[in-house]
């Protein structure tokens, strides 16, 4: 929770995290402009984003025996675009939309 910015404060809090849907989340946070919908239909989005060319000057996730590096460190970078643009992944992911809604009891 520390590196989401809020402590945990109920013991009753359950967290969910979406892994299916992650790395096509921090496509659309971070490609917003050029972003195809829907996202999550995208076959291997964290492909995409460890691609050597993407986002120059550096890619947002490195690679390892050709295949992504998923990094705590690497996630502590990603994670808070996603939150900044949440408005915006939900318009590219409809399952972001709908995990916002599940989760708020919607």
């Amino acid at each position: 929770m520390t590196w989401l910015g809020n402590p945990v404060i109920d013991d009753r809090l359950v967290l969910c995290i979406p892994a299916d849907n992650t790395e096509a989340w921090v496509l659309a946070a971070h490609d917003i402009q050029t972003a195809c919908q829907p996202l999550e239909c995208v076959q291997k989005p964290d492909m995409i984003i460890s691609n050597q060319g993407y986002k120059k000057p550096r890619r947002l996730l490195r690679r390892k025996d050709g295949k992504p590096k998923k990094t705590k460190r690497d996630y502590q970078q990603l994670i808070p675009v996603v939150l900044d643009n949440w408005e915006e992944v939900k318009r590219l992911c409809p399952q972001a939309a709908k995990f916002e809604n599940d989760f708020k009891g919607d």
